[in-house]
């Protein structure tokens, strides 16, 4: 019995422990900077991709020095499978931003950003300015579609010099839970649509 008891005991603590990492929340940090030519997007304090390196451009480098190998009949039969598997669907946009607008179950989206710009004439970076501006309440509502929004703070900032300036700084945090994640997974599938005629 105490055996049994001490091995119902585990069970009960696994279970505990794999809900908790099920609905951990988990903030995702993503900067993005634009400034004079130089541009650099992190993912905490990893470089994915900037004008100097990166994750990503390495990946794509290292991936266009290699060559075919006797592999590649192997990956062309294996993506042929998969092509027949879903000829008999369409994946439809309309339907994936329907999914996910009516998502109960929305990670949590904050967003930071300061674009400094002028066009090289000062009317015109204020008539931009005004233009720019009317754009936040879109962007907003665009976002609120598929996030739960936590905080929105997008500021454009105009500077009257006789030169073209553009400089970009963009800081989000997702907060998302593998529970979500999965259910999202979930609603990208469901957007999907059978095809008349298609393969069954």
């Amino acid at each position: 019995k105490t055996m049994l008891g001490v091995g119902a005991m585990i069970v009960l603590l696994l279970v505990f422990f794999l809900l908790f990492l099920l609905f951990m929340p988990i903030p995702l940090n993503l900067s993005i900077k634009y400034l004079d030519d130089f541009y650099e997007i992190k993912f905490y304090k990893i470089n994915l991709l900037s004008s100097d390196g990166g994750i990503i451009k390495k990946f794509i480098k290292d991936d266009t020095v290699k060559k075919y190998d006797t592999s590649h009949n192997i990956k062309e039969e294996v993506e042929e499978k998969a092509q027949e598997k879903i000829r008999g669907t369409k994946f439809s946009m309309i339907l994936l931003f329907k999914n996910l607008s009516n998502n109960r179950y929305k990670p949590y989206f904050k967003v930071n950003s300061n674009i400094d710009f002028s066009v090289n004439d000062a009317a015109g970076t204020a008539i931009l300015y005004g233009l720019l501006n009317s754009l936040n309440p879109i962007i907003f509502k665009i976002l609120s579609t598929f996030f739960k929004i936590k905080n929105f703070d997008n500021k454009f900032n105009p500077i009257f010099k006789d030169k073209y300036i553009i400089n970009i700084s963009i800081m989000c945090i997702l907060t998302i839970n593998i529970a979500k994640i999965i259910y999202m997974l979930f609603l990208i599938k469901k957007s999907s649509i059978p095809i008349r005629g298609g393969a069954h």
